[in-house]
This record gives C-alpha cells, sequence and structure tokens, in this order.
C-alpha cells in the first residue's frame, strides 16, 4: 500500500511538472556566467525544448546590489510566464515555435545605473513582438528609481518630458503624417505610463517609446535624448 502511494506520488509530481512549465526554477539550473566587469556579472538562460516547440535565450545583468538583482529577476520570470502561458494555451500547436529572447544595455551616470531591456516574443500571431523594458537605480539609496521618482522631485517632469520629446521626434518628417500625427501626441501626452522606459546616461535622460506607442508596428521604436541641462532635475 505504502508502495503504491509512493508510486502515485511520483506520477502526480511528473504530471504537475509536464503540465505547469511556470514553476521551473531558472534560477537554480539553467543560469550560465558568461562574463564578469568590474561593475557587473553577466548572465545567460539558455533553452530548447525537446520537441523544438520553444526557445528561451536570455541575457542579463548581475550586480552587487541585491535589491537591484531581485527587480531584475522578477522582470526576467515575468517574462518567462508570459511565454510559458502561451505556450500552455496553444495547445501545442504542431509546427508552431515560440521565441523569448532579450538582451540588454548599460548605462551608468553618477550614482544611477539603468539597464534597457529587449524583448522580443514570438507566440505566432500575425508577427512576432518587441517590447523596450527599463530598471534604473540609485546606488546611494539602494532603492529602485521609477517615472514617479521624477515626479517627486520635480512636478512638472512629465510636461518637460512631453515638449522635448515632441520637438525632438517631430524632426523625423514621417512622424508629421498626418495618420502619424495624433498618435505622436497621444503617445508623448504628459501622464507617467508615456516615460516609463527611460535610462540616466552620461548625455542626459534616454526616453524610449515602444512600437504602437507614437506610430504603428512597422515604425519600430524611437528613442530621444533629453540633456540634464532642458529640465529640472537635480541628481
Amino acid at each position: 500500500m505504502v508502495l503504491l502511494f509512493v508510486y502515485l506520488l511520483i506520477a502526480f509530481v511528473f504530471v504537475f511538472l509536464i503540465t505547469n512549465p511556470i514553476k521551473k526554477k531558472y534560477f537554480s539550473k539553467n543560469v550560465q556566467v558568461l562574463a564578469t566587469s568590474g561593475v557587473e556579472m553577466e548572465k545567460k538562460i539558455s533553452e530548447i525544448s525537446l520537441d523544438f516547440h520553444y526557445r528561451v535565450n536570455i541575457y542579463y545583468p548581475y550586480s552587487s546590489y541585491s535589491l537591484l538583482n531581485q527587480e531584475i529577476e522578477k522582470f526576467i520570470t515575468n517574462w518567462l510566464e508570459k511565454l510559458w502561458i502561451a505556450l500552455k494555451e496553444s495547445g501545442n500547436v504542431n509546427n508552431q515555435f515560440y521565441t523569448l529572447d532579450i538582451h540588454y544595455d548599460t548605462y551608468i551616470y553618477q550614482k544611477y545605473i539603468s539597464y534597457v531591456f529587449t524583448c522580443f516574443l514570438d507566440t505566432g500571431g500575425a508577427h512576432p513582438n518587441t517590447y523596450i523594458e527599463t530598471i534604473s537605480f540609485d546606488t546611494e539609496t539602494n532603492t529602485q528609481f521609477t517615472i514617479e521618482s521624477f515626479q517627486e522631485r520635480n512636478h512638472n517632469i512629465f510636461s518637460e518630458f512631453s515638449e522635448i520629446s515632441r520637438e525632438l521626434l517631430f524632426l523625423n518628417k514621417s512622424l508629421l503624417e498626418d495618420s502619424i500625427w495624433d498618435m505622436v501626441l497621444e503617445g508623448t501626452s504628459p501622464i507617467a505610463r508615456n516615460f516609463r522606459n527611460f535610462a540616466f546616461s552620461e548625455q542626459g535622460i534616454l526616453l524610449f517609446f515602444e512600437r504602437y506607442q507614437i506610430a504603428p508596428y512597422s515604425y519600430g521604436t524611437y528613442q530621444v535624448l533629453i540633456p540634464y541641462s532642458k529640465i529640472n532635475f537635480q541628481t
């Protein structure tokens, strides 16, 4: 009887792991250390399913700041969950290959570290989707610096971002078309979500605009550089 119970328990665990891939412990067994610099370590998560139904290829930084690392791992876990949910909902459709690729760029300015992640997700739709997400960190206060953090220091920052980004974006003549104009105005209106993706660079604040935010998908992503001298911001 005990032996039967053990067999049933093993069978249950096996089925559970197969049908609930979200529970995979990527941060314990699938992480490779690729390189180490003076500021950070680069790591990689890479996997191709045995049935060639999906591929994961993620590069991400690992710094000496534990709270920053937690935010990055939370961010990556959320993207992995999006892929696993899409796989589960697909019912393992034949001849459909799902892909999640993430890579990043690092920016450092004074006490700030910013990571800009480019996330490529293909779940079998009309076309793959590319997203931009950023994480910034204040090393002095040991806290994440969010778009709301800007507003705490300057209540007019969204209006300043809006005005300057429109001025810079409209230097691109393709965005002056009547069919695009309204999208640019909407995607750069002075609200927090329009400027949530930013990075601190040596030259100024980089603002990133995803596909569909200010123009149709085929126009791609955009970014503008706002010099620190143009905004009311004290580091």
